[in-house]
């Protein structure tokens, strides 16, 4: 998913028409020409396959099938069972959705009712999000026919609602299915006719035997069945042996890359290049290595290579690398280890590891990276959490003796002062996350006070995106004869992973080609919106949603707790547009601290350090006040070997700033071209957007706004565990506040979330499908002259009893007849 670019009304006519040519190729496909030698490709329209798939085929682009496509879709149509061992990138996703979309498409004509026929398992959540998307794409003509499901990018009650609807192909991970199987959710019945099992060499090694086992055992007793590997391993024959019955083989003589991969002797292609050390040689326990795997980590990032040895072996180390290069495992991974090593000597429990960070976010963040670590060991070894904590609840935590303590410096030196926690001669690991921060959110005096509670010995890290001058400081202050390890790699993400787009839009225009960008459906994916303001999050999100825009706020005013469980809605795929407002004060200084009328959390921080997840596009509505803030925003996409785009939104005074941001971004990768690109986009050709947009935008006042935030702290007052029980001896001030009066926001008007086809640009006209239907409105059967009249008498309560009197005068007649 990502940020697309129409270039001009030319172009997007050459799209068009480049797109008709490309669907008419692959209607023909005689053969590939330009090689007498090579014998006729046997062409999609060749495979007896619906129009509609071969639609679906035209708009992905592809003009013929791949090698093992070719071979493997008739196969499956006949009903073979097939092992499909091809590298990774030949298309073996496409190989067997298509022929299981064909064969729905054909027993729909005599289905009695609407049942599970296809399960797909695959070994990671990622995966299966990948193979939805392709079936999506494949049945984008026949969607209503053929229903395709997710299990493992939702939640279980989520999931239950799914199921319950009976669609065509479900697709999840082992555990997730079986789960369902064994609660009554799902049932797999004589209609179910096929089952797949892709990238079936890791399904093992990721811990999915069991229940890969039992799910054979819900099956019914006549199915087809597929496996796709990129490797023929013992657990792949294995594989083999139970599911597959009398199978076509179907193996490409191309290199075994993904065996490569696993076994990682070394990168090809570069000579010069070293082995890569990956998770398997680094003397891991067996437990860290499943969670690995159940996070899909095939091979170590850089600085976990590096950084994993150099910790296990007890040295104090700073690590500086750009956000999403995988600095938390790389210090968690070893706590965990050396955690693990340790509970076989030790007398009793007590706290070995403190992490510090510098938001609630990031701690909240880092708990969950070690939960999933720990899912096989999380007994053994135990993590907290304060920040996301209330005083009480931290407390009965500490008393527990928790292993790993999460905490920012603020919430830990309380309970150090108290004496709820003792950091005694188990201690042995501090970890201080994102230090380039912990100054700059004012935490300088408590840092160095929880120092003084440290034991004497133990072994200090220091992760960091940047090496600035608190960083250097906090060296000196924590840690001793250290290893530092710094990636010669630029702070963003290279141009061939993160694309950077501008638009220069003076501020009465920008709502406007926000509003244009998301109902054109240029903007798609996930998308994190930053302002400058909290209360321009607000405007933002009030405008947007009077065209049905859904969209959840972060800043830093919002309480700790709310702010994770807007985090983790936003990753869960609840909402897919965040509102971000940055820190103002770590940008640019309060001249009076007293004029502020609302307090802001220190301990809050949102273009640092939050792992939003999934991330396609970052757009800054306002833009950055300077080069650093530019770089960590534009870090929240891209992350990992993703891709992602940053939009910029630049008028005339921020322009400088934005030249700014180019200069250091050409120094970054070496190039003579600007960066930041100009996003091709004509003002004139929504103007029709605009004057809804500026009646909207104005519609948003600074009372609209007040009276917004008012509702949401009401929200929050009557969801408050803590004051429950003052409610409960006041039930007086509860009613007083619920019978408030009504807080009046902004009228959502329900036509301005249809885009009419009229207000579409030419050069978009069928290439977006942004134009919707108007709706019906409710009751909106026409109604006669007489229904009028008899409807305008009975709303007047005078001539209701008139009304009575004569139906009444009726009954009596056709009882004297």
């Amino acid at each position: 998913m990502k940020l697309l670019l129409f270039k001009t009304q030319t172009r997007v006519f050459t799209f068009c028409f480049v797109k008709k040519k490309l669907a008419k190729k692959i209607m023909e496909n005689p053969k590939i020409e330009g090689d007498k030698e090579k014998k006729d490709i046997l062409g999609f329209h060749q495979m007896d396959l619906d129009d509609r798939i071969l639609k679906g085929i035209a708009k992905l682009g592809w003009i013929e099938p791949t090698v093992i496509q070719e071979k493997a879709i008739p196969l499956l149509l006949e009903g073979k069972d097939v092992l499909v061992r091809a590298r990774t990138g030949s298309g073996k996703t496409a190989a067997f959705a298509i022929p299981t979309i064909q064969k729905i498409l054909n027993s729909k004509s005599n289905a009695s009712e609407q049942a599970i026929a296809a399960l797909i398992l695959g070994p990671s959540k990622e995966l299966c999000h990948q193979i939805r998307q392709v079936i999506e794409h494949l049945t984008v003509n026949c969607g209503r026919v053929v229903k395709c499901v997710d299990l493992a990018s939702n939640e279980v009650t989520t999931q239950k609602h799914l199921l319950s609807e009976r669609p065509d192909i479900v697709v999840s991970t082992p555990a997730k299915i079986l789960h369902h199987l064994r609660a009554g959710n799902i049932e797999l019945g004589d209609n179910f006719s096929t089952l797949i099992i892709d990238e079936a060499d890791l399904m093992f090694s990721f811990g999915f035997e069991a229940e890969l086992k039992e799910v054979l055992n819900f099956l019914p007793s006549i199915y087809q069945a597929i496996l796709a590997s990129a490797t023929l391993s013992e657990d792949v024959l294995t594989l083999k042996s139970l599911v597959l019955h009398n199978p076509v083989t179907l193996k490409l003589t191309e290199p075994d890359l993904a065996k490569k991969i696993m076994e990682n002797p070394k990168i090809e292609g570069d000579e010069d290049k070293k082995d890569i050390l990956g998770f398997h040689q680094m003397d891991l326990d067996d437990r860290i290595l499943k969670g690995i795997a159940k996070l899909g980590w095939i091979e170590p990032t850089v600085i976990q290579e590096k950084a994993i040895p150099l910790l296990l072996e007890g040295k104090d180390v700073l690590v500086r690398a750009r956000t999403g290069s995988g600095k938390t495992a790389a210090f968690a991974i070893p706590t965990i280890q050396k955690i693990l090593n340790s509970k076989s000597n030790a007398s009793e429990q007590a706290i070995a590891a403190l992490i510090l960070g510098p938001s609630k976010e990031l701690c909240h963040q880092i708990r969950q990276v070690i939960e999933h670590l720990t899912v096989n060991c999380g007994r053994v070894v135990k993590c907290v959490d304060l920040a996301s904590n209330e005083v009480t609840t931290q407390k009965h935590l500490l008393s527990e003796r928790p292993d790993i303590v999460v905490s920012t410096p603020a919430k830990i030196l309380h309970h150090l002062r108290a004496g709820n926690v003792e950091l005694g001669d188990n201690f042995s690991t501090l970890i201080i996350d994102e230090a380039d921060l912990m100054f700059s959110f004012g935490f300088e005096a408590e840092l160095k006070e929880v120092l003084n509670f440290l034991p004497s010995i133990y072994q200090a890290i220091l992760a960091s995106a940047t090496l600035s001058e608190d960083v250097l400081t906090l060296k000196s202050l924590v840690l001793h004869n250290p290893v530092t390890l710094k990636l010669t790699e630029p702070d963003v993400a290279p141009t061939s992973h993160l694309s950077h787009y501008h638009i220069s839009a003076e501020e009465n225009d920008k709502a406007a080609i926000l509003y244009a960008l998301f109902k054109l459906h240029l903007i798609r994916g996930k998308s994190v919106i930053f302002v400058n303001t909290v209360d321009r999050c607000y405007k933002l999100k009030l405008f947007l949603e009077q065209f049905n825009i859904k969209s959840c706020v972060l800043n830093s005013e919002l309480p700790g707790q709310i702010r994770c469980r807007v985090v983790n809605q936003f990753n869960m795929g609840i909402y897919d547009i965040i509102l971000a407002s940055d820190e103002l004060a770590l940008e640019q200084p309060v001249k009076d601290k007293s004029s502020r009328k609302r307090k802001a959390d220190k301990e809050s921080g949102v273009s640092r350090g939050i792992d939003f997840q999934r991330v396609s596009n970052v757009i800054n509505y306002d833009f950055p006040l300077d080069v650093n803030s530019y770089i960590h925003r534009a870090g929240r996409t891209a992350r990992g070997n993703n891709k992602g785009s940053v939009l910029s939104f630049v008028n005339l005074k921020e322009r400088p700033l934005m030249d700014e941001v180019d200069e250091h971004l050409k120094a970054e990768f070496d190039m003579e071209e600007n960066v930041l690109r100009k996003y091709q986009f004509k003002l004139e050709e929504v103007e029709p957007f605009r004057y809804r947009a500026m009646d909207a935008y104005k519609a948003v006042t600074s009372i609209a706004i007040k009276e917004s935030r008012l509702k949401e702290i009401k929200a929050e007052i009557f969801n408050c565990n803590k004051l429950k029980s003052f409610f409960d001896n006041n039930p007086h001030d509860l009613q007083l506040l619920r019978h408030d009066k009504p807080l009046h926001t902004v009228k959502v008007q329900p036509h301005l979330s249809d885009v009419p086809d009229y207000i579409i640009p030419n050069s978009l006209k069928g290439v977006s499908n942004v134009a919707t239907k108007p709706k019906k409105v409710p009751g909106g059967v026409r109604k006669s002259k007489k229904q009028k009249i008899f409807e305008k008498k009975k709303a007047n309560p005078l001539l209701c009893a008139e009304i009575d009197y004569a139906k009444k005068q009726k009954v009596k007649i056709k009882k004297n007849k």
